[in-house]
């Protein structure tokens, strides 16, 4: 190793070698200090080498010592006044055991040190520190060793000041960093209490601090609340988990508004708990206010063992205002997302309240206009078919305002539909404006509807409501009208060209009132019209163009007015659709009512093929389909369909979707293949209880030729087997089926939550359909029982398709509230949503027992008098049922056989049957519920028996 000599070339030499070994060792600017002192100790042979860094008062601000094990020697008071005079000292200084120097023969007497060099560091005018040196090996010439160190400690202030602006960029970088990720955390989406958490660790991670701690003001309370903390200590539900405003050091700071940072914090007065703080070396505290528009929301606050700078508290001021104002942005979204939830839960309340109110409403009236129409047919005295008429017409136009309702609830709601289905815009047209031809006749205005060449004549979108919208503004276009025409035009619309979409313009121009300018805007709002009077003069709730607007907007269009008071009217609106594709230019099967209507074509007759698992529902189809003189082939699943296809015969297949051992979906995909080696193809409808277009849309893609909904509606079922089943196929016949002519409901006018009139109407048949009702009764009377016990093994499947079945056929016999109870319940078990399944078993439960009572009534009227071998004594029927609730008390069977029989005597032996199965299997509890359901049946109240 190169040491120092006489030789000044020697010692250039020197300066250069200890150059190149220092620069190789202070590549970590971080570790600088001690990789000088190693050096320096090694080429002087010092025992000890030190830098002491301080500022310009010559306080100490840190201290390197190599060995580190020596650091205990120096901490001695005498050397801490040896450091204060080397510190202080502007000059190159030696001191020696022959030196005169008092203080340092003092140090010599008490410790290992003989000798100490001391050599001020300077960068330019700059002085950063002191190196000194302790215990080295004197040289002869001393002069020379001067200048030598004299050069090495410039070249060692230049290290330290490079090393210290590498440090301080980091540290401003590592700042800077800081800054922006709390930035970034502070407008995140986050909850507060996340966002609040995530900063805490931020301050640990960047700032050298031990935790760091965030509170929030609960104002009702006047406290502050821990929100997070990270660091040492993390837990937030301590004794610093809440703090009085204005108690302890935080709420000092909360209450004053004014930030607290000291780095001696165990001699601080505003530290409570000094003895921690030394215990735990705390040397740093930092306390901002969390201010707001000079309002404080809470207090940040952290600990560390080292000394902060300046930069970092400046720093720490800067995010605590960012900390402040992202508190106070977080609790504004927050209440701003509390009041859109509140004000969302207001608006689904109100939806489902008109839906529910529109649903009460309807019931009623259905049967309002029913028997109204029912008693015109009956009626010949011309002033009661007058005064029914009104009666019928008032009706009909409550029933118009109820669907307005129930439009604007589903739309709000967010339960409207828009399907995407093919159509023919003449047909749409067409069939929009026939039911306006009479009144342009009676009013004598001249009415007609142009399409435009350019418009296809197939296109794709929802005609459904394309219909609805046309008529809501025809019907306005005809209440405002007394002379002059009305025309409706439809033509392309803007520059879209490319691709398959097509947007068209439609416009309803009248000659009628007109609206003022000022109220073009206000027409389209719910309840609203151009003017007060209009309601008075001209009726009508204000509901038609909202809905009509809303309607257009979700079909991706606007809808507009210009109008001239006095002059007249053109309501615009514009709607986007698409061309079909071609392997879909079929249109679909639930719009074939807009269809053109084809040529009168000789009746045709089928052997058709119903594929049906429900014999209620079977019985139906069988029953109507051969009054239109059709011959039936049943199959009761799949595998069975299957079977009948293979023998031949079948025009046509009437498939459920979901039936037992296979369903109409695999037998359906079967008999294709089968059809696939003799290129033949049998025309198959399904049926199905499903409401969603996504569902019908892909059965058509699974090989059905069309698709009709559960409940029946046999009207539309004809008219699809007349359009699509081909031609050649089935026998011609001249005469055309005659429509039988409904069974007066009169006798069945006490089944209560069954609408006997429409279901009459639906079977044509009294007798079938009566005997349906008792097979429905027979068969699911204890079907809530069974779809409970069902999701209590788990067996969702098979509780849903209970669900479905009784949904399906309860839709055929017009039990209403059935219907809809069981299509909620079958819903949420389809998205196994158990829970509000079990909530709603109750609801199902309390229907059923309705219609099953009901029906019990007719099973014992209904059956003719010679099949008894008694007369029907209800006294006597009375007092045997008594004495057998009585014996069930006891749980006697053998007591309750010979009452059965003696039963039966005066009733038939069907409606005993439940009751005796259940006494078989020895239940008790089902048999009495039985006993009262059949005593209900014949008028006797159960309280009777309690």
């Amino acid at each position: 190793m190169t040491s120092f000599s006489d030789n000044n070339k020697a010692n250039e030499f020197f300066i250069l070698d200890f150059l190149q070994n220092i620069l190789e060792k202070t590549s970590n600017p971080a570790y600088v200090e001690v990789a000088l002192c190693e050096e320096m100790r090694n080429i002087t042979g010092s025992h000890i080498a030190v830098i002491l860094r301080h500022d310009e008062t010559g306080r100490r601000a840190s201290i390197t010592v190599v060995p580190l094990r020596r650091r205990k020697v120096l901490d001695t008071e005498l050397f801490h006044d040896l450091f204060h005079v080397v510190s202080t000292s502007a000059n190159l200084r030696v001191w020696d055991i022959y030196s005169q120097d008092e203080m340092f023969l003092k140090v010599c007497s008490c410790t290992n040190i003989y000798n100490c060099f001391s050599l001020p560091l300077f960068s330019s005018k700059t002085r950063l520190g002191t190196l000194m040196l302790l215990n080295f090996t004197f040289t002869d010439n001393m002069d020379s060793l001067m200048q030598t160190m004299k050069m090495i400690g410039n070249v060692i202030g230049l290290i330290l000041r490079n090393a210290a602006f590498y440090l301080e960029t980091q540290h401003l970088l590592k700042l800077a960093r800081f800054r922006a990720d709390i930035g970034i955390t502070l407008a995140s989406k986050a909850p507060l209490k996340v966002i609040l958490q995530r900063c805490t660790d931020i301050i640990v991670r960047f700032i050298d601090v031990a935790f760091a701690r965030i509170w929030t003001i609960n104002e009702t309370d006047n406290m502050l609340e821990m929100q997070a903390s990270a660091g040492l200590y993390t837990h937030i539900d301590g004794s610093h988990a809440k703090i009085p405003i204005g108690s302890f050091k935080i709420g000092f700071i909360a209450k004053e508004g004014k930030p607290h940072i000291t780095n001696s914090v165990q001699t601080d007065p505003l530290i409570t708990d000094t003895e921690w703080a030394v215990r735990e070396g705390m040397v740093a505290f930092a306390g901002y206010p969390l201010v707001v528009e000079e309002k404080t929301v809470g207090v940040v606050a952290m600990f560390s063992k080292n000394i902060l700078s300046d930069t970092v508290f400046d720093t720490l001021s800067t995010i605590s205002d960012s900390i402040a104002m992202g508190i106070k942005s977080n609790q504004a979204n927050e209440t701003l997302i509390k009041a859109k939830e509140e004000a969302e839960e207001a608006n689904r309340a109100k939806s489902a309240f008109l839906a529910n109110m529109s649903h009460e409403i309807r019931t009623p009236m259905n049967a309002i206009i029913g028997m109204t129409e029912l008693s015109m047919d009956l009626s010949v005295d011309k002033r009661q078919q007058e005064y029914l008429s009104i009666v019928k017409e008032s009706a009909n136009s409550l029933l118009k305002v109820v669907n307005e309702i129930l439009d604007i609830s589903k739309i709000e709601a967010g339960r409207l539909e828009i399907e995407n289905v093919n159509f023919y815009i003449e047909r749409l047209m067409k069939s929009s404006t026939d039911m306006f031809v009479l009144k342009a006749a009676k009013k004598g205005l001249n009415f007609h509807y142009l399409i435009n060449p350019d418009v296809p004549y197939m296109l794709k979108g929802d005609p459904t409501r394309l219909k609805q919208v046309l008529i809501n503004l025809l019907g306005n276009a005809f209440k405002f009208t007394e002379e002059g025409e009305i025309a409706v035009e439809v033509q392309r619309y803007g520059d879209r060209t490319g691709g398959n979409s097509v947007e068209l313009l439609f416009s309803v121009k009248d000659t009628g009132v007109g609206i003022s300018p000022d109220k073009k805007e206000k027409i389209f709002q719910s309840f609203s019209q151009a003017d007060s009077s209009t309601t008075r003069k001209y009726g009508g709730t204000g509901l038609g163009l909202n809905i009509s607007m809303k309607l257009v907007r979700l079909m991706g269009g606007n809808i507009w007015v210009k109008s001239e008071l006095g002059r007249g009217s053109i309501f615009y609106f514009t709607s986007n659709v698409t061309l079909p594709d071609n392997e879909d230019s079929s249109v679909s099967e639930d719009n074939l009512c807009l269809l053109e209507e084809s040529p009168v074509k000789l009746s045709r007759i089928f052997c058709i093929l119903i594929v049906e698992d429900i014999e209620e529902n079977v019985v139906l189809l069988k029953t109507r389909l051969q009054q239109h003189g059709h011959n039936t082939v049943i199959a009761r699943n799949g595998a069975e369909a299957i079977e009948c296809f293979k023998k031949g015969g079948i025009d046509l297949i009437l498939m459920d979707i979901q039936m037992p051992i296979m369903d109409g979906l695999e037998a359906t995909a079967k008999i294709r293949q089968l059809e696939y080696s003799s290129n033949s193809h049998i025309t198959i409808i399904a049926l199905t209880a499903s409401v969603m277009q996504e569902e019908k849309a892909v059965y058509m893609k699974k090989g059905f030729d069309a698709v009709v909904d559960k409940p029946i509606d046999f009207d539309r079922l004809f008219d699809v087997i007349g359009k699509i089943v081909p031609e050649g196929i089935g026998q011609i016949t001249n005469e055309r089926p005659v429509k039988e002519t409904a069974a007066s409901a009169i006798e069945l006018s006490f089944l209560e939550g069954i609408d006997v009139r429409r279901g009459l109407n639906t079977w044509q048949n009294e007798e079938a359909y009566t005997n349906a009702l008792i097979g429905f009764s027979d068969k699911y009377n204890d079907a809530v029982d069974k779809i409970s016990n069902l999701i209590e093994a788990n067996d969702i499947g098979t509780a849903y398709r209970v669900a479905h079945s009784i949904k399906g056929l309860a839709g055929n016999l017009l039990m209403t509230d059935v219907y809809e109870a069981a299509e909620e319940v079958e819903y949420l078990l389809k998205g196994k949503n158990i829970t509000k399944v079990k909530k709603l078993l109750d609801k199902l439960r309390g229907v059923l027992e309705t219609v099953v009572s009901s029906i019990a009534r007719i099973k014992v009227l209904r059956k003719p008098v010679e099949q008894y071998m008694g007369e029907v004594d209800i006294p006597r029927i009375n007092e045997i049922i008594q004495r057998i609730l009585l014996s069930f008390k006891t749980y006697s069977p053998d007591e309750v056989e010979p009452l059965i029989l003696e039963l039966e005597r005066y009733v038939n032996k069907e409606q005993v049957s439940p009751i005796k199965r259940c006494m078989e299997e020895l239940d008790f509890i089902e048999a009495r519920k039985e006993t009262l359901r059949f005593a209900k049946g014949l008028g006797i109240e159960p309280a009777d028996f309690q």
